[in-house]
């Protein structure tokens, strides 16, 4: 079974529309996807919802939570692995989504283009929903 890790927009995409982001959420809500979180993606979800999308705070804890219940495991990745990422990919932004996959063991679902030809393992989430890996050397 692919253990995973999204990114925030896969997650918001997965939330709000239908589509293949959407279909990650189902194959990790039936089990069929071991979904890992973590806590800064977490933050950007919440962030993004509230600010782009005018989500008040119950709606996007509602959000939060069943992203939550859906997942597998929950990481937080410390100021040092953070570090250990920063010179691999040229957005800095992205720094703490890699680090979290690194640290969790899993492959990174993520629909940014530049950040997948950078990292080193990834899926595109047409590819994930397939249970298909690329791994990235």
């Amino acid at each position: 079974m692919n253990r995973i890790i999204a990114d925030a927009n896969v997650l918001i995409s997965g939330l709000l529309w239908d589509g293949n982001e959407r279909e990650i959420l189902r194959l990790a809500a039936r089990g069929e996807m071991e979904l890992v979180i973590s806590l800064y993606i977490l933050r950007e979800v919440e962030n993004v919802l509230i600010n782009k999308f005018g989500f008040d705070k119950n709606k996007s804890k509602e959000a939060i939570d069943f992203i939550r219940m859906i997942s597998h495991d929950v990481v937080d990745v410390s100021e040092e692995e953070i570090n250990e990422c920063f010179n691999k990919l040229s957005d800095k932004e992205d720094v703490p989504v890699l680090a979290s996959a690194i640290k969790a063991g899993c492959i990174l679902i993520i629909g940014d283009k530049k950040l997948l030809k950078e990292a080193r393992r990834l899926i595109d989430v047409k590819d994930a929903k397939k249970g298909q890996t690329v791994n990235f050397k």
